[in-house]
């Protein structure tokens, strides 16, 4: 389907490379594999046909999808965003298509659906895995020829739309399994942008703790550290949340963050727990939220105490990467060996 909308930033063509268009700020990385993406992305874009983004929940798959759309040539039109999973089959079709007045009990008037709302604009169709069979043939008809037919209506629209979609499901293996429609896929994978897990662009971590503790800092606040520890943390965890869960562990840390200084225990509160069989001694998440009055520096020198100066088995005790861990020892002038007993 062609479009005649014009341009919001400028031709793409006469853009070198995407770093260089303002739709891309929002993504902010710096990993090789996230800058591939990012290309492709700006390539696509330029490209007037159905983009298929996969990838786990919490990938920024709406934020790749608003790319696109901006480098577009539908940049000043209509961006509309449908959430699949959350309407269910009663709903959708009226929702996408709309309804001619009359067409049901309390349709008093006609009423327009989201591809009338979209024309000449994109539509982001984001986890289109979750549409029933029969909105995956009504959306066939859209992307094959641009029809569609409002509910109670006797006569086919014409919509003149860019589809993009995003699943977190095996769309291939759906199809096989019967309950995604195989011509739909190889409909919508035009092209097909593979969004990257966080857990495995962990580079990106501490460049997207700055920008998150930027954004979510309250006006007027002052700008919030990371401990050591607490980073040597996130770059540890699975993030099954991706970077939504980041994101939101930022924004409830910052209102728990004292002193200047997000904690390990700010960012995992649910970890804070005294004990864990160690001898009594918390583990350094908890230590701040405790009702002991030690500092950093005391509590190493307490575990190290405890442990015989043995920094791996400290490590394990404060919960930490032993690496950290001698990091923080040096940032207290603490040496390990005063702690080891002479035999």
């Amino acid at each position: 389907m062609e479009s005649s909308g014009k341009k919001l930033h400028g031709s793409p063509e006469q853009s070198m490379s995407y770093h260089e268009h303002p739709a891309f700020e929002p993504i902010v990385h710096q990993c090789e594999v996230m800058k591939r993406i990012c290309s492709m992305t700006f390539s696509y874009a330029r490209m007037d046909m159905p983009v298929l983004i996969t990838g786990e929940t919490g990938t920024g798959k709406e934020l790749i999808a608003r790319a696109i759309h901006e480098v577009s040539n539908r940049a000043d039109q209509p961006f509309v965003v449908v959430d699949c999973a959350a309407l269910p089959e009663t709903l959708l079709g009226n929702e996408l298509f709309g309804h001619e007045r009359g067409a049901y009990t309390g349709a008093d008037k006609k009423q327009p659906g989201l591809f009338a709302a979209a024309n000449k604009g994109t539509v982001f169709l984001d986890e289109i895995g979750e549409l029933h069979l029969t909105a995956q043939a009504a959306l066939l008809r859209v992307l094959q020829d641009g029809s569609y037919r409002p509910y109670g209506s006797v006569r086919l629209m014409s919509t003149d739309v860019r589809i993009i979609a995003a699943t977190n499901r095996d769309l291939e293996e759906a199809s096989v399994r019967r309950t995604f429609r195989l011509d739909l896929f190889h409909r919508i994978r035009s092209a097909v942008l593979q969004m990257p897990p966080l857990r495995s662009r962990t580079a990106d971590i501490p460049l997207l703790v700055r920008h998150f503790m930027r954004k979510l800092a309250p006006p007027g606040g002052q700008p919030l550290e990371v401990s050591p520890m607490a980073m040597s943390r996130l770059l540890g965890h699975p993030w099954e949340g991706n970077v939504r869960e980041l994101e939101n562990r930022i924004r409830s840390a910052i209102a728990l963050a004292s002193n200047g200084r997000l904690t390990v225990e700010d960012i995992f509160p649910e970890r804070a727990e005294p004990g864990d069989g160690n001898g009594g001694l918390p583990s350094l998440r908890s230590v701040r939220t405790s009702l002991s009055k030690d500092t950093e520096g005391q509590y190493l020198e307490r575990i190290l105490r405890k442990t015989n100066g043995n920094v791996s088995e400290a490590a394990r005790i404060a919960g930490v990467h032993r690496t950290h861990l001698y990091n923080l020892m040096r940032q207290y002038e603490i040496d390990p060996a005063d702690y080891r007993l002479a035999y």
